[in-house]
């Protein structure tokens, strides 16, 4: 199979173009079906990322979602042992420009 070039730029220039302000990141204790269902409800276009320790979702205003994914995870018992809003990385770029995990 033949790689396809997605995109090309800076770093920052691909931050941009990808749509990505900032990501909401969530660790979790457990990585489950229920978990990750519930955390799609709160991304764009149900879009996240499950990574080693929990999961990155893509979100609008993660500030103003942050409280409502505690909640909803809480209703649950999901245990958090992070949570953070940051900024995008090239990771994050890739996933929102392929939809495609990288694979490491």
């Amino acid at each position: 199979m033949t790689p396809v070039m997605v995109s090309a730029g800076t770093p920052e220039n691909l931050k941009k173009k990808s749509g990505l302000n900032n990501v909401l990141t969530i660790e979790t204790v457990i990585k489950t079906d229920p978990v990750r269902d519930i955390l799609q409800q709160f991304s764009d276009r149900e879009k996240i990322l499950e990574t080693e320790k929990g999961y990155r979702i893509y979100c609008e205003n993660p500030d103003e979602v942050l409280p409502h994914v505690v909640r909803a995870l809480d209703s649950i018992g999901c245990t958090k042992t992070k949570t953070a809003v940051e900024a995008p990385s090239l990771e994050d770029v890739f996933f929102a420009l392929t939809e495609k995990p990288v694979i490491q």
